[in-house]
């Protein structure tokens, strides 16, 4: 290690851009140099703003259109996003993407920018066998049209391509995660082993408050073998493949907004951005999943949560079926065999600041004896054309409705509903 002086510039490794001027001989690799020190630069300014998903990029199956589970075509929204590696993937229109059928022609260009470290991104799988996929974005470039070219003679010039065109491709990477304990609890499970989350995880790690607190940095990372998963790709969804075809596709298992990075070292565990983004994809997760319960079940009232949850996020809302209909959860069974506080009333007013609350809570482990908080927003329920919500939040948050509420003075067996 050198020491530098006052005002004396460092310089190593720096970016070094070609200088120009008049008169000086131009060649081909002048201009890759000045390509490769832009992208550099660009390269920077995104490891400033993080990796993810800024806008788009929401993955549907159209089962009207493609009902085959066998050979699903999955709709893939326009959208904008970062990778770790500095890459900026963008899509302006929406695609259809085949998962099962092989590639009639081999791809003109796998992600081969000659500046980046993406020159091999790893070869994708189509879904063939039982098991549980990785679906990601990531760079890919191909050479298109003849530029006229001087010097050469009459020889073939292989080099003479007029654009570099850029776009993305996408990806399917196989995740080494437990199948799930029950068939229904499968997409919770393996969406929070996608999160880093496990039962001891949640006290053990946070025992520590200067380590990496309850969950991995990239949990996805660790469960995708090979190293695979490079810095080139951001993820989209999870798929599920099974022996009948198309399990299930869980965008929010893998979908992360954009993240910064934490300047704060030891303490990152405690206060980086990653944590409450993760948080915030536990809730959509949760709402999703349940929007595909409602429409596949046929007797919403008597769900219960632990059939197809091992854990709920730190807040969520349930739809509610009010006597008499079906379209709805009851609010007592669905929370059957967990330690509940009977609903209360509280201000529409407060929901913003409890749900960013919410944002730096663990889940709940419905194995758990934890209390879980139950509210009903009251402009919620005045609106009568409104279907009712029922918001549940962890035992862990501040109790919304009465902020000096004592909770060691309370007697949870009181509200346990068996």
């Amino acid at each position: 290690m050198s020491t530098h002086r006052l005002d004396e510039p460092v310089l190593e490794p720096g970016v070094r851009f070609p200088h120009f001027f008049n008169g000086r001989m131009l060649s081909g690799e002048d201009l890759t140099h000045e390509r490769a020190a832009n992208f550099t630069r660009q390269r920077h300014l995104a490891g400033a703003l993080g990796s993810g998903i800024a806008h788009g990029f929401e993955i549907s199956w159209d089962t009207a259109l493609h009902p085959d589970r066998a050979a699903p075509v999955l709709t893939i929204a326009p959208g904008l996003a970062l990778s770790a590696s500095g890459h900026t993937l963008r899509m302006e229109h929406p695609i259809d993407l085949a998962v099962v059928e092989p590639p009639s022609t081999a791809p003109a260009s796998t992600g081969n920018l000659d500046f980046t470290d993406c020159e091999t991104l790893p070869a994708s799988v189509y879904l063939t066998g039982a098991g549980v996929y990785l679906l990601t974005v990531g760079p890919a470039d191909r050479k298109e049209g003849s530029a006229p070219v001087s010097g050469l003679g009459n020889g073939l010039a292989p080099c003479n391509a007029k654009y570099i065109a850029e776009g993305v491709r996408f990806s399917l990477l196989p995740l080494d995660v437990t199948a799930g304990s029950t068939p229904d609890r499968a997409r919770n499970e393996i969406a929070y082993q996608c999160f880093g989350v496990t039962a001891a995880g949640l006290v053990s790690d946070l025992a520590n408050p200067r380590g990496p607190g309850y969950a991995p940095a990239n949990p996805l990372a660790a469960l995708v073998p090979r190293d695979l998963l490079t810095g080139c790709e951001v993820p989209l969804a999870v798929v599920q493949w099974t022996s009948s075809g198309l399990g299930f596709v869980d965008m929010w298992a893998a979908r992360r907004r954009l993240t910064q990075p934490y300047a704060g070292g030891h303490w990152g565990g405690l206060l980086a951005d990653r944590d409450a983004a993760r948080n915030e994809a536990m809730f959509f997760q949760f709402q999703d999943h349940l929007a595909s319960i409602q429409a596949e079940e046929s007797d919403l009232p008597s769900v219960e949560a632990r059939r197809f949850f091992q854990y709920l996020p730190s807040l969520g809302f349930l739809p509610l079926a009010p006597s008499g209909r079906t379209d709805g959860f009851d609010r007592n069974r669905f929370f059957q065999g967990n330690t509940v506080r009977d609903p209360l009333h509280v201000e529409g007013a407060k929901l913003r600041h409890f749900l960013q609350l919410g944002r730096d809570f663990p889940p709940i482990d419905l194995s758990s004896p934890q209390m879980i908080w139950r509210y009903l927003v009251r402009e919620n329920v005045q609106a009568t054309a409104t279907p009712p919500l029922l918001l549940f939040g962890s035992g862990q948050l501040p109790y919304l409705a009465v902020p000096q509420f004592d909770v060691s003075a309370w007697n949870y067996s009181n509200y346990v509903v068996s």
